[in-house]
């Protein structure tokens, strides 16, 4: 940069001075279009699942600045021009290769799993051009340089997308996994280039040309240290020429004049103006509000949450060794994975007592990889130790399974960790917000400014600041509300500051007055709804009573508040409603059999004989049989209670 300027210092001295001609000045812009090749298979600290890459095409722009010198006569005896240019330039790519990722078994095919690859580095240089142009005939010139540029930007991104088949998703549960991105630390810092290019002044206008210009770059060596990244631009740019010609001879300086006799005049200087604001603020119900004083209001917090007893237990699929994600949004009206939330529960009653001692229970069906079993324990020791939980209180052990299925879902069910807590908690309970609001009383406030002036005219101005942030201005005194638009600083929990400013001004002499208070919320009360279901024409509570087990009409585990809940609401006659199914393994005749079975065992727990306990029999699954979670979920017994 201080080479650069030195040269440009210079030349215009010269110019200034009126001895030289033919400089010109540019500013020009353009696009590249850069061509990498390259072997590489990513950058350090990515991972891949494939080959390396062979490069990629991308438009960058361009734009500098620079200034060209009139060499006269040169090579073959043509005009020549040696022009330094400042330039920043872009060298970024984007490469994508389609890959092979392996296979989808199904019980009767396999599908090939087919993936996208992409990686884009994001390169910026800014380069210093040195070159010599030689004007062929009128206009047109040819020109060889060399670039120096300096890397100020070296980054990258990169993903896999799944393409084909269109179900199929990564361990993650997502289409695109392996994504990433970073600083390029194998980057070179400096980047020397060597180029060729034409141009031609199109267009001439008093002392401006536009002039189009194309540009053939070449780096010698690669752009990375220890890999091969080898790159080459074709560049095209419109520059804007300014000719610098010798300035004009300045004219000459005209005679002296004889100076004019002063006449004395005595000025009588008239009383200077004066102004003068007050101000008053008052709330809603007249009364004045002091500078700096604070004020409370009062709110009222409204909460949804949802709370389910979960089975302690996560499920995978065959040959993956990271649990399945579910979401059962349709039932718990919130999006979070219920297995992840298990996990974090577990992890949560652990960390408040710390007597706890957890057990780990796999299996081994025997058609899976060797090692899978250990993975799955080792991924989810490492979830529990990321939550906070200290892995010397966690055990772990692997069962054997050898013996056939009736149905392979049933099988497919053991590809499962189970968590046994030395409380021997049959069921975990989690609690998740889905939704908080709060609701307050409007206040309003209204000033009053008094002007005292010399005047009669004046500038006035009113501005309101909140939190030292402007938020109103006008020429003249506002009325101003704290209402619902102020919701999220009060979900802050802390003091809003308002600051009322009014002033005028008269001749250069300003006043001023203000009013500075701060409002700070306080909790009236909490309003809070559990599991609540509204479905237009009335409000129920929805909760999980009771799991079963596949074929069984017997109960594995029981929610005992829920239990308690249930017998509560029938004692105050409200109606509690109990849904019994099943899920779709065996025919729909022995489904419906056993979906009564278990209605009745839900009643005999539940006791009395109250009117208001009715059993329905969905005829939609409330879950999905397509995976274990939701065919467990849908052994279950669910009830609705009326609000």
């Amino acid at each position: 940069m201080k080479y650069i300027a030195i040269v440009f210092i210079i030349c215009s001295s010269l110019l200034i001075a009126g001895e030289r001609t033919g400089t010109k000045y540019f500013l020009n812009a353009g696009l590249n279009y850069n061509m990498h090749t390259t072997d590489i298979k990513g950058f350090s600290g990515t991972e891949n699942c494939c080959d390396g890459f062979t490069g990629g095409n991308f438009l960058d722009p361009t734009f500098g600045f620079g200034m060209e010198l009139a060499m006269g006569n040169l090579i073959f005896d043509l005009p020549a021009s040696y022009v330094l240019q400042l330039n920043y330039n872009g060298l970024s790519s984007e490469y994508s290769e389609e890959r092979l990722r392996g296979y989808k078994l199904s019980e009767f095919d396999k599908q090939p799993i087919m993936v996208e690859h992409q990686l884009n580095p994001t390169i910026k240089l800014l380069s210093i051009g040195n070159s010599i142009y030689s004007e062929l005939f009128s206009g047109f010139s040819f020109g060889l340089g060399a670039d120096i540029g300096f890397v100020m930007t070296s980054d990258y991104s990169q993903n896999e997308i799944a393409l084909s088949p269109n179900d199929f998703t990564f361990s993650n549960g997502s289409r695109e996994i392996n994504t990433g991105e970073g600083t390029i630390k194998e980057m070179n810092s400096l980047i020397v280039s060597l180029f060729a290019g034409i141009r031609y002044d199109l267009y001439d206008f008093n002392d401006w040309t536009i002039r189009p210009e194309v540009k053939y770059n070449y780096i010698p060596g690669s752009l990375l240290d220890g890999k091969d990244l080898f790159a080459t631009q074709l560049s095209g740019s419109i520059s804007f020429v300014y000719n610098m010609t010798s300035p004009e001879p300045k004219a000459p300086a005209p005679p002296p004049q004889p100076e004019p006799k002063e006449i004395e005049e005595v000025v009588v200087a008239p009383a200077p103006p004066y102004i003068h604001v007050n101000l008053t603020l008052k709330d809603d119900k007249g009364n004045e509000i002091k500078d700096g004083q604070k004020l409370t209001i009062p709110i009222s917090v409204y909460e949804t949450k949802q709370e389910y007893a979960l089975r302690p237990v996560v499920f995978f699929d065959s040959a993956d060794y990271n649990y399945k994600k579910y979401n059962i949004e349709s039932f718990t009206n919130s999006d979070f994975d219920v297995q992840t939330e298990m996990i974090n529960s577990i992890a949560r009653k652990m960390k408040e007592d710390k007597s706890l001692t957890l057990t780990l229970t796999t299996y081994d069906l025997g058609d899976e990889p060797k090692n899978m079993p250990e993975e799955r324990l080792y991924n989810i020791e490492q979830k529990l130790k990321d939550d906070g939980v200290d892995l010397s209180r966690v055990k772990d052990k692997t069962l054997t399974v050898d013996k056939d299925f009736k149905y392979n879902e049933l099988k497919e069910e053991y590809r499962k960790v189970e968590f046994a807590l030395s409380d021997n908690s049959e069921l975990i309970k989690s609690i998740y917000e889905i939704d908080s609001r709060i609701e307050f009383d409007k206040m309003s406030f209204t000033p009053k400014t008094n002007i005292n002036s010399s005047e009669d005219e004046y500038y006035r101005e009113a501005n309101l600041y909140v939190n030292e942030n402007p938020t109103k201005k006008e020429n003249k005194d506002f009325t101003f509300t704290i209402d619902d638009s102020y919701t999220k600083e009060f979900e802050k929990n802390e003091p809003v500051k308002f600051n009322y400013i009014s002033n005028a001004e008269v001749s250069g002499i300003y006043s001023a007055a203000n009013v500075s208070f701060t409002v700070a919320p306080t909790v009236k009360n909490v309003n809070q709804t559990i599991n609540t279901i509204n479905d237009g024409t009335k409000t129920t509570e929805q909760h999980i009573l009771a799991y079963t087990e596949f074929d069984k009409s017997s109960f594995k585990s029981v929610d005992q508040d829920v239990l308690k809940l249930v017998r509560k609401a029938l004692e105050q006659n409200r109606k509690v409603t109990i849904f019994a199914s099943t899920d779709n393994l065996g025919n729909e005749e022995y489904n419906k059999a056993l979906a009564e079975r278990r209605a009745n065992t839900a009643k005999s727990i539940i006791g009395g004989n109250s009117n208001n306990l009715q059993v329905i029999y969905p005829e939609q699954y409330l879950f999905s049989n397509e995976h274990p979670y939701g065919r467990m979920l849908n052994r279950a017994i669910v009830v609705r209670i009326d609000k």
